[in-house]
């Protein structure tokens, strides 16, 4: 095994209540809400190890350099025919097409950190990345809990599910023709909305093959943990919830993790901050312009965005990435008392606080979008790739914190001409549409310091933090309610893959035909389909010699139904009993076919 460990003090991991590892995905946007996390997490005692690889290492241990947390370093695989050699971040990728064969190689890291894993201290649970989907199997061999973080919003989980599920997206519309969404009728996308990969009835190649990797891995998780608050998207944080067995937990937002913390002090502000002190000084806004660090953006619409920009008047900062260098003859000099070009990475939040910044004309990442709202920053949304999309309308039409850039050809994917680009930015900053978005931003800028604060925010809602994160594992997830085969890892992997691919293979498919009739089981019909389960009818019993655990059974009496019927032997209590809400359990042997006249009969909905 490749590795260099830094701070592993088995003793004071022992003296922590909690063990927890973390393990974030190459990329700083899914890196940096883990290590925010991690510091949330040491400042309440608990001890934390984060796995990364050796290009990584050094922004990771200065961004938790002030916290005694392990870091362990494994090797990114090397001779991918695709990466360059020496690409450990998809910051790096020099093309996001190479993000597939980035992603499926990671997998070829697992050895050494299984290896790691085996030589750490116990390990409460872990939380890795979702696009680290091998690390649910590693979990599973070594009896640790999983929880998986994924750097969206509830919003464009929940809208992405029911589009895919509800068939939305394989119909005959345009790709900007409006769709109303069935499960949430408010709500209207396009095909534009969605990546090419999704807009496929059948699927196939690299992206395939790793989105379908995540799915299994998500199914036999414990559950996600969101970096949001409850209070900012309560309608989805429930929805999902309530739809789905892989709950959500908000923890954040994260990027107020540092504002919590007592800051390092700097020695040298840079450049950047002080152009932003010189110009609040003068009593003018600014305008913060970024894209992430990963969309490409083409040389004609840079120079736009630098014409509209230059024709809005406005003062703005402006960060882009190395390589985006033609902005237009002349245009730096031209606008350099009202206008600042930032070519390396910033502390993006720092920008975000700082009491100049009044508008934020941005690609509408999810950690870039809550950043905004905890600054109390209205947005310009300008999606660019990914879930992107679905977060502009998110901010746009659902929660009402900023406004869109206008397209030419009106789609979601369309050029942006300078004009249209003056015209938003003036309105953003200057207007009445963006004074309304900039009350609401700061209303739900207050609502997001609550969500952290230690003791009575939702996010965080008691002071003993490792009590708050446990029930993800504990209270709310009972290990005992899984089979033995999820329990212990055993050595049937084979088993344990066939599993995983059964577990999935329902979520690409259009639905069940089952050897039953709709009059015997109407309750279980019915509530099949309000899950969004095409089921024609269903009957399953746990069988003559399956036994099942408690926590199975009281699994089952959760179940909603008129009427349920279990078949179990049990020598102390045989017979017939009636329970309450017109419940049937039967503890004897069932004549499947004699008792099927059974008034208001329902089948036991899951097998145990």
């Amino acid at each position: 095994m490749s590795s260099q460990r830094q701070n592993l003090d088995s003793k004071s991991c022992e003296s922590s209540q909690y063990h927890i590892a973390l393990f974030p995905f190459m990329s700083k946007g899914h890196t940096i809400p883990l290590l925010h996390l991690a510091h949330l997490l040491f400042r309440r005692g608990i001890a934390v190890t984060v796995f990364t690889t050796h290009a990584n290492h050094p922004f990771i241990a200065d961004f938790l350099s002030n916290t005694a947390a392990s870091i362990i370093d494994l090797a990114f695989p090397d001779n991918i025919p695709e990466i360059p050699s020496g690409v450990e971040s998809t910051d790096k990728l020099p093309s996001m097409s190479l993000f597939p064969p980035f992603a499926l190689a990671t997998k070829l890291m697992q050895p050494d950190f299984d290896e790691a894993l085996k030589s750490l201290p116990l390990v409460n649970f872990m939380v890795s990345d979702g696009f680290l989907w091998w690390t649910a199997d590693s979990a599973m061999k070594f009896g640790i809990p999983r929880l998986i973080f994924y750097g969206m919003s509830n919003y464009s989980s929940c809208v992405a599910k029911s589009a895919a599920e509800c068939n939305h997206l394989f119909g005959p519309e345009s790709a900007d023709d409006l769709i109303t969404l069935t499960e949430f009728p408010w709500i209207k996308v396009t095909k534009n909305d969605f990546e090419p990969v999704f807009l496929n009835p059948e699927p196939k190649g690299p992206h395939f093959e790793f989105i379908l990797k995540t799915v299994i891995a998500s199914s036999i998780s414990y559950g996600y943990l969101s970096n949001s608050f409850y209070e900012l998207e309560s309608v989805f944080v429930d929805h999902w919830n309530k739809h789905n067995k892989q709950k959500t937990w908000c923890v954040g937002p994260l990027c107020l993790a540092g504002t919590l913390a007592v800051e390092n002090e700097r020695q040298k502000k840079p450049t950047w901050i002080l152009w932003l002190d010189e110009k609040l000084k003068q009593g003018s806004a600014v305008l913060y312009v970024a894209f992430g660090s990963q969309a490409e953006i083409s040389t004609e619409q840079l120079k736009d965005i630098a014409i509209g920009l230059e024709e809005s008047k406005v003062n703005f900062l402006w960060v882009i990435r190395k390589e985006e260098s033609e902005l237009g003859d002349g245009f730096e000099d031209r606008v350099k008392e009202r206008g600042i070009i930032i070519r390396e990475w910033v502390d993006q939040m720092e920008i975000l606080m700082h009491p100049s910044v009044e508008g934020y004309l941005s690609h509408c990442g999810w950690n870039s979008v809550l950043e905004s709202i905890c600054a109390g920053v209205p947005i310009l949304a300008w999606p660019m790739m990914a879930e992107q999309p679905l977060n502009a309308r998110m901010v746009v039409e659902e929660i009402k914190v900023g406004l869109r850039v206008e397209t030419c050809n009106g789609s979601v994917r369309g050029f942006v001409k300078w004009e249209a680009l003056r015209k938003m930015v003036n309105e953003l900053m200057n207007g009445e549409m963006g004074k309304e978005v900039r009350n609401n931003v700061k209303k739900y800028a207050e609502v997001a310091m609550k969500a952290m604060e230690v003791g009575a925010g939702s996010s965080w809602g008691t002071s003993n933090y490792s009590m708050s994160l446990s029930r993800a594992v504990g209270e709310e997830i009972n290990r005992n309610d899984f089979g033995p085969l999820f329990r212990k890892a055993g050595k049937k992997t084979s088993l344990i893959e066939l599993m995983m691919h059964a577990v999935a293979a329902p979520k690409s498919s259009y639905g069940y035909v089952v050897n039953s009739f709709h009059e015997l089981e109407p309750v279980s019909v019915d509530y099949y389909n309000r899950q969004g389960r095409a089921v024609a009818c269903i009957w399953v019993s746990h069988g003559d010699f399956s036994k099942p655990t408690q926590g199975e059974r009281n699994r089952v009496g959760e179940v909603e139904g008129e009427l349920l019927v279990g078949n179990e032997k049990k020598e102390s209590e045989l017979g017939a009993e009636r329970v309450k809400d017109k419940r049937i359990l039967v503890r004897d042997w069932l004549d499947q076919i004699g008792d099927a006249g059974i008034p208001e009969r329902a089948g036991v909905l899951e097998p145990l």
